[in-house]
């Protein structure tokens, strides 16, 4: 089967081979020929006095797209690989019924504690507390001021300045 395959595909390149030699022999000859003519054109032109020069012609609008040519031949098929002999692919065939629902799984373990969130906003504010103990009570000529210490506060009599001294 590999010698038959390749026997044909052989035949068939060679005849290819031989069509495009022959188109090449045809464009040589015809290059040939344009070439005698061209150098005929030149030495008239030189006879009349005239130094030949040859402009390039003006571009037109290009022209209508022409038809596809015939497809080329396929190129020769890759070796088979070292298991043997490649086969043909077959048609694909049409597509099958879904199954049923397989059952469901049982749950993953659980994930990590995340870390803590932002504090929430203050809440509303309560309630006035109970009425205190009255404060310190100073003799006229001084005001009572509460000094702190840590968690202590007490308070103490301070001489008014406003009062003029003697």
């Amino acid at each position: 089967m590999f010698a038959l395959y390749f026997g044909v595909r052989y035949a068939s390149l060679r005849g290819h081979a031989e069509q495009q030699d022959r188109q090449l022999s045809e464009l040589a000859r015809q290059a040939e020929d344009n070439a005698t003519l061209a150098s005929a054109l030149e030495d008239q032109v030189r006879s009349l006095g005239e130094q030949p020069v040859v402009d390039a012609p003006a571009v037109g609008p290009p022209g209508p797209r022409g038809e596809a040519g015939p497809r080329g031949p396929m190129g020769p098929r890759g070796l088979p690989g070292g298991d043997g002999d490649d086969g043909i692919d077959g048609e694909r065939g049409p597509a099958g019924e879904r199954g049923p629902r397989g059952e469901t799984g049982p749950s993953g373990p659980a994930g990590e504690q995340g870390p803590p969130g932002p504090p929430g906003p203050a809440g509303p504010s309560g309630p006035r507390g109970p009425e205190g103990p009255p404060g310190p009570t100073c003799p006229q000529g001084y005001t009572a001021q509460s000094r702190q210490y840590l968690a202590e506060t007490w308070w103490v009599c301070v001489a008014d300045d406003n009062e003029e001294t003697e």
